[in-house]
C-alpha cells in the first residue's frame, strides 16, 4: 500500500485536544467517583464514556507511525519493538515507584489492598493482568485493565506488518502471529469477560476502527492529491471542507442526543461506537485541508498536557484511592481538586523525564541494541 499521508498541523492538534479531553475526563471521572461526588458508574456522562475514544485515538496514532516507518524497506519489527517499549516502559516503571510508595502509604493507614505483591507486579509488567488468566491489577490500579490491551494490540499489527522482515521462515512468522494473536484475543476478553463479550471486543472493534481511519485517510489523499495533478478537481476544496464540517457536527449533534435521550446508548455499544468513529473521521478529513489555524499560544497549550497524558492515566487513581481515607476529615469537593491537582502535577513531573524523552529513550535503546544504523 502506498502510504505518503500526513497530517496537517491542524489535523494534529484536533488529536492531542480530543487525546488530552479523553485522558482528562477520565481522571475527573475517577476522581469525582471516589471522592463520592458521582455514582461509581455513569455511563454517558463521566469517564466510561472516554474509553472507547481513548482506544480509537490510539488506533489511529499507533497505525499512523507505523505506516510511515514502515516506508523505509530497512525498518523492522526489533526497531517498532524499541519503539514501543520506549513509549511505554520508562513512564510506567517510574510511575509504578510512586504507585507503591502511595499503596503502602494507605496499607499502613489503615486501607486493604489484596493485590498488592511481587508476582502480580511481575504479571501487570508482562500486560497479562486483567485477561481470561484471572491475573488481578497490582495494588490499587484499577484502570491497569486497559494496558494489556493497547501493549497486544501494538505488538500484533507490528509484527503483521513487519514480521516477515525480522524473520526469513515462513513458520515462524506465523507461529509469533499466532501467539501474538491469542495473547490479543485473551486480554480483550478480560477483565468484563464475565459480564459481556461484546462489550470487551468491541473495544477491540474500535482500535481496529482506528487503524482503518488512517487507512481511508491514506486513500483519500492520494485522491485529491492525484487530481490535483490531473486538474480533474471541479468542486472547490473550500466547499468540500464545509461538506465535511457540516457532516461532522450533525452526527456529532445526533450522536449526543443519542446518548443523552430515550436511545440510552452506552459506551460499549456498537450505534455509539460508529457515531464516534465516523465523527472523529469527518473531523479529521475536515481539519486536514481547512485553511483554518490555533493560535500559537494555544497550540502550545496543548502539545504540552498532551505531552503528559499516558503518565497522568497511569499515577490518577492511586493518587485518589489514597486520598479516600482522608474523606471523614476534609470536605470531599476539597479533597477532590487537590488530588486532581496534585496527579497532574505529578504526572508533569515523572513525564518531564520519560514521556517528554520519548524520542531521545528510544534513540538511546537502538543505539544501545546495534540497530541506529539499520
Amino acid at each position: 500500500m502506498e502510504f505518503n499521508f500526513r497530517f496537517s498541523e491542524t489535523a494534529s492538534i484536533n488529536l492531542d485536544i480530543i487525546r488530552v479531553a479523553a485522558i482528562q475526563n477520565v481522571a475527573v471521572a475517577h476522581g469525582m467517583a471516589m471522592m463520592g461526588l458521582i455514582p461509581p458508574v455513569s455511563p454517558g456522562l463521566f469517564g466510561s464514556i472516554s474509553f472507547p475514544l481513548i482506544f480509537l485515538i490510539s488506533g489511529i496514532l499507533t497505525s499512523y507511525s507505523l505506516l510511515n516507518k514502515q516506508k523505509d524497506k530497512d525498518y523492522d519489527f526489533q526497531q517498532y519493538f524499541l519503539n514501543r517499549v520506549s513509549r511505554i516502559y520508562p513512564s510506567l516503571l517510574l510511575s509504578l515507584v510512586f504507585l507503591i510508595i502511595f499503596d503502602i502509604s494507605f496499607i499502613i493507614l489503615g486501607g486493604k489492598l489484596t493485590s498488592f505483591n511481587i508476582l502480580t507486579l511481575i504479571f501487570n509488567l508482562l500486560f497479562i493482568n486483567d485477561s481470561v488468566f484471572g491475573i488481578p491489577n497490582f495494588g490499587s490500579s484499577y484502570n491497569f485493565w486497559t494496558l494489556p490491551n493497547f501493549w497486544w494490540s501494538y505488538l500484533f499489527l507490528g509484527w503483521f506488518l513487519l514480521g516477515s522482515r525480522t524473520v526469513q521462515k515462513k513458520y515462524k512468522y506465523l507461529g509469533i502471529l499466532s501467539t501474538f494473536s491469542f495473547l490479543l484475543i485473551a486480554v480483550y476478553l478480560g477483565p468484563w469477560y464475565k459480564i459481556s463479550l461484546l462489550a470487551d471486543m468491541s473495544l477491540l472493534f474500535i482500535w481496529v476502527s482506528g487503524v482503518l481511519i488512517t487507512i481511508i485517510l491514506n486513500r483519500y489523499d492520494l485522491i485529491i492529491q492525484n487530481r490535483k495533478k490531473l486538474g480533474r478537481i471541479r468542486i472547490k476544496q473550500d466547499t468540500i471542507n464545509k461538506i465535511f464540517l457540516y457532516s461532522f457536527l450533525f452526527i456529532f449533534i445526533f450522536g449526543s442526543i443519542c446518548c443523552l435521550s430515550s436511545f440510552n446508548l452506552g459506551p460499549m455499544d456498537i450505534e455509539y461506537q460508529l457515531i464516534l468513529v465516523s465523527s472523529v473521521l469527518l473531523l479529521l478529513i475536515y481539519s486536514q485541508y481547512a485553511k483554518f489555524q490555533y493560535k500559537e499560544k494555544f497550540k502550545k497549550v496543548i502539545r504540552f498536557m498532551a505531552s503528559y497524558t499516558f503518565t497522568l492515566y497511569i499515577v490518577h487513581f492511586a493518587l485518589f484511592n489514597l486520598l479516600t481515607l482522608f474523606l471523614g476529615d476534609i470536605n470531599s469537593v476539597i479533597l477532590f481538586f487537590i488530588g486532581y491537582i496534585l496527579s497532574n502535577l505529578l504526572a508533569i513531573l515523572i513525564a518531564y523525564f520519560t514521556e517528554m524523552r520519548y524520542y531521545k529513550i528510544n534513540k538511546y535503546l537502538l543505539k544501545k541494541c546495534n540497530l541506529d544504523t539499520i
